[in-house]
């Protein structure tokens, strides 16, 4: 499963903090992941600014990871950040064969 979420809907310009409605989809993605022991996250991207640096992504792809985690999503679990090449979040959910 892959969820891309614009980055207007996901950060103000020039901030790494997560904007409610990225947090309503980071949450049910949590969610998710809680429920369904064998699946990860591994793609964890954020973009920066049209004109920013890739340090604001990679500040933003961290803020990310950290929401999931805040929802108990375990560590192992999930990719270390990275920025994104497009213009939004963009999470990619994986389920192992058990």
């Amino acid at each position: 499963v892959t969820v891309d979420v614009p980055r207007e809907f996901s950060f103000d310009a020039g901030r790494s903090s997560v904007k409610p409605p990225l947090g309503a989809v980071l949450d049910k993605v949590a969610e998710s992941l809680r429920r369904t022991p064998l699946a990860r996250l591994p793609l964890v991207a954020a973009p920066a600014d049209p004109d920013g640096a890739s340090a604001l992504a990679l500040q933003r792809a961290t803020q990310v990871r950290a929401h999931l985690l805040a929802r108990g999503v375990p560590a192992a679990r999930l990719a270390n950040p990275t920025a994104a090449a497009a213009s939004a979040v963009q999470l990619r959910m994986e389920v192992a064969s058990p």
